[in-house]
């Protein structure tokens, strides 16, 4: 049996129109004022210099006939017509704005709801950030521009279709001469467009990484090590590297676009004087009025410039609707849809948390990150992990927090995998703190409590939490208290330090009350000694009845948990208390000796 063959891709027409009509309907719901205003500019000033031109003739034939009624009252009409075209060009720009900030908002809103529905493993794929990177430069941009040429398209067809009917009176071959004098042009830009399109559509990669550069030269969280260790030149030095590249490439193809353009203007010049010649030579013989001849050299002139428009536009439409293209590809990325999943497990079932030779390979990656992993935590119990880094320690938790599933084996919460759990209802289970934690450069109650839609937390409940995490001192050295903004990026913020910052990451996860699975990964990596011992007391204390996985290489804090899993190459070789393994005088025992003899 044959393979199936993949969908052939959408003709250059068939796309125009979908992503056209997409464009519209996304518009219409954005701001239906701003859509039906350009609408109507489009077709009011599409109209207005035929009209114009027809009322032009009049007058000149009426100066030549010394009819002055009927140049006033001309004169009249055409300045109406011209008023009502800068009139809709008011009205037009209005909207354009109005729209291009409704439809960018709605759509860079989008894009962030896709970011955040996508799996987690989606943001360890360079794939994925080129193309969130294309789809957020083009969300604000494309789509009005698309819309805006579209109706510059639409006018300039509605004054090359009067044109034409004005010009036709005197020869089909001035018409004809509009045509062949715009057609080189477009053929050009056409095949231009598309080159600059494959172009920037290749250097997504080389966007993001100009833009990584300048993030580390200007960000503070780099400042210190970049004037301490001297990386500001070098930084610099390859993102102008980049830039050279980019700019070089450019100019490349600018050159040849300015060439191969010059020699198309060349043959629109040439079919335009020929036709300026034909209807002078006309008037001279007396074929054509002192009107006609006017007539003729505005139409030809309003038809020339409303094809070239016409043209452009297209040309415009093909651009921006491959543009769009990475927009819409980005917004159809298609999210695991949920399914009838748990809010709850059964009663009948086992509690507690439960590893079922457990296996996990990172995407892309060849080596597994874990292999064979078994183990049980019931309620109420502490399980350690301990190993040297790249042991598989922090992957077992991001297991557990949901953010993966096994390659291998099961993960298993009351006895049902995790797979089966509703998201919304394992996450309200969880109190998570991760050694990347986020310093929010928000305020103290943002920082703790960020989640807008979950129920007010109380000042007594988010005491409680500062309490458990030992942070309640640092807030009360804020002058702002909970209303203290944090960090330095916005004016009046104050910044705390490393441990400063991971009690209030602490605090984040006592807030959740209601949890029963703690995960702690290097929780006080950055707090003295001290103070950590304090704060696990405290834990321990507090978390009664709860499961907690805590992953730690100080052995102070270890051998508070009931449990110790050793981890080594991905592998659990070791397990029991802290007594029992020193004991067992094996790679637990090993560790520990190494870290107190630091002491001694």
């Amino acid at each position: 049996m044959g393979t199936a063959s993949s969908p052939a891709p959408p003709s250059p027409g068939s796309a125009l129109r979908s992503r056209l009509v997409r464009t519209a309907a996304l518009a219409f719901r954005a701001s239906p004022f701003a859509l039906a205003v350009m609408v109507l500019a489009a077709l009011v000033a599409g109209a207005a210099p035929t009209g114009m031109a027809f009322y032009a003739r009049r007058v000149l034939d009426g100066v030549a006939r010394g009819d002055r009624r009927v140049v006033l009252a001309s004169i009249l009409v055409e300045a109406v017509l011209l008023f009502l075209t800068y009139l809709v060009g008011g009205l037009h720009q209005f909207a354009s704005a109005r729209l291009r900030l409704a439809l960018g908002f709605r759509l860079q809103r989008a894009i962030l709801e896709k970011a955040i529905g996508v799996p987690y493993a989606c943001f360890e794929d360079a794939g994925f950030y080129d193309a969130l990177t294309r789809a957020r430069r083009e969300a604000v941009s494309r789509p009005v521009a698309l819309l805006a040429g579209f109706f510059a398209m639409a006018q300039a067809l509605v004054v090359l279709a009067g044109s034409a009917v004005l010009l036709f009176q005197f020869s089909p071959l001035c018409a004809l001469a509009i045509l062949l004098a715009a057609l080189p042009s477009f053929l050009t830009e056409t095949r231009f467009a598309a080159a600059v399109f494959r172009l920037q559509n290749r250097r997504a990669t080389e966007a993001r990484e100009q833009a990584y550069f300048e993030q580390v030269l200007t960000r503070d969280d780099h400042a210190k090590e970049v004037r301490l260790f001297g990386t500001g030149p070098t930084f610099l030095a390859r993102a102008e590297r980049v830039f050279s590249l980019v700019f070089d490439e450019d100019q490349s193809l600018a050159r040849k676009r300015l060439l191969v353009g010059l020699g198309a203007d060349l043959v629109a010049l040439g079919l335009f004087y020929s036709v300026y010649v034909y209807v002078a030579l006309r008037a001279l013989a007396l074929e054509l009025t002192v009107g006609d001849l006017g007539l003729a050299l505005v139409t030809f002139k309003q038809g020339d410039g409303a094809l070239k428009q016409a043209l452009g536009g297209l040309r415009g439409l093909y651009m921006d609707q491959q543009y769009l293209g990475n927009l819409y590809g980005f917004l159809d990325l298609p999210v695991p849809p949920r399914k009838d999943l748990l809010l709850a497990a059964p009663a009948r079932d086992e509690k507690g948390l439960r590893f079922e030779n457990v296996g996990f390979t990172y995407p892309g990656s060849k080596r597994p990150a874990l292999a064979g992993v078994d183990f049980f935590l019931p309620p109420g119990k502490k399980l350690a992990l301990v190993g040297e880094n790249g042991s598989g320690k922090s992957t077992i938790l991001k297991l557990v927090a949901g953010l993966y599933e096994p390659t291998t084996g099961r993960v298993l919460l009351d006895g049902k995998d995790l797979a089966a759990w509703d998201p919304d209802a394992l996450r309200a289970r969880l109190a998570v703190v991760f050694q990347d934690f986020v310093r929010y450069q928000l305020t103290v109650r943002e920082n703790v409590a960020p989640r807008a839609d979950e129920a007010p937390v109380s000042d007594e409940r988010m005491a409680r939490a500062l309490a458990r995490s030992e942070a309640s001192p640092v807030v009360g050295r804020l002058a702002g208290g909970l209303e203290q903004r944090l960090g330095k990026w916005f004016p009046g913020g104050v910044e705390l330090s490393g441990g400063e910052w991971q009690k209030l990451a602490l605090a984040r996860a006592f807030l959740r009350e209601d949890a029963d699975l703690l995960l702690f990964d290097e929780p006080t990596a950055a707090i003295d000694p001290a103070a950590e011992a304090a704060l696990f007391e405290r834990v321990r204390a507090e978390t009664e009845g709860r499961m907690a996985l805590l992953v730690s290489h100080r052995f102070s804090t270890v051998r508070l948990a009931d449990e110790i899993l050793v981890m080594e190459g991905g592998r659990a070789i070791e397990r029991g208390d802290h007594e029992a393994l020193l004991a067992a005088k094996g790679r637990y025992a090993t560790l520990f000796h190494l870290q107190a003899s630091g002491y001694r």
